[in-house]
């Protein structure tokens, strides 16, 4: 994540700017990309509940929110998400998922 180091030091219009990474799980490796970026400057993540998206999925909420909860001092940043009702929010979001896989293979 070089790159955003790089970036904001190559164009002094970004001053200011909220930078954002939004990455896939492909590879298995979205969490750590992400924590990548916050230490590079990134200061919004687009992330999903329960990692769901196309192909190998996106960012997960749940993985970024306890990295960021437990160490995010290490990089300066903190998050004032509330963790409250997440789980049953995760919960709900497997719940519709279930049930779309069961009428696409109906």
């Amino acid at each position: 994540m070089l790159c955003l180091s790089r970036l904001r030091r190559d164009v002094p219009e970004l001053e200011g700017a909220v930078l954002s990474f939004h990455g896939h799980d492909d590879l298995g490796i979205a969490t750590a990309n992400a924590i990548a970026a916050v230490s590079s400057g990134a200061r919004q993540l687009e992330v999903a509940v329960n990692g769901v998206g196309d192909v190998g999925g996106n960012t997960s909420l749940q993985e970024v929110l306890g990295v960021l909860r437990v160490r995010g001092d290490r990089w300066g940043v903190e998050t004032t998400l509330e963790s409250q009702g997440l789980r049953a929010l995760s919960e709900l979001v497997d719940a519709r998922r279930q049930a779309r896989l069961r009428e696409r293979s109906s």
